[in-house]
């Protein structure tokens, strides 16, 4: 389940703004095994984002583009666990230690239209 609030705005001609903030959450709830070895149901709350954003009309068919997002973990991802893959960089499944990092994006873009 994602809720968002934002807005975006045209402050000049040619020139596009907008920022967002999500709050993520899970459907279903989420069960592992806590510290101590005994099942534990985990938070539902994945977390927050902010994404600010941005794009310019260079010309008629070129627009420039770039977006930057911040990720902040939520109680689902900082909850000390014990079932878990944490030595496998790949694995799917969250830190066992609590200590998930904020994560950050940014992207450029340029779009041509014919």
């Amino acid at each position: 389940v994602a809720w968002t609030f934002g807005f975006d705005f045209t402050p000049f001609d040619k020139v596009y703004w907008g920022i967002d903030w999500w709050f993520l959450k899970t459907m279903e709830s989420a069960y592992g095994l806590d510290q101590n070895g005994r099942v534990k149901e985990f938070s539902k709350d994945l977390g927050q984002e902010l994404d600010l954003f941005a794009s310019y009309q260079l010309t008629k068919n070129i627009k420039l583009s770039v977006l930057g997002g911040y990720f902040f973990p939520g109680d689902y991802y900082t909850e000390k666990r014990t079932d878990t893959a944490a030595n496998n960089v790949f694995a799917p499944t969250p830190r066992r230690d609590g200590e998930a990092d904020n994560a950050y994006q940014l992207e450029l873009g340029v779009d041509i239209t014919f």
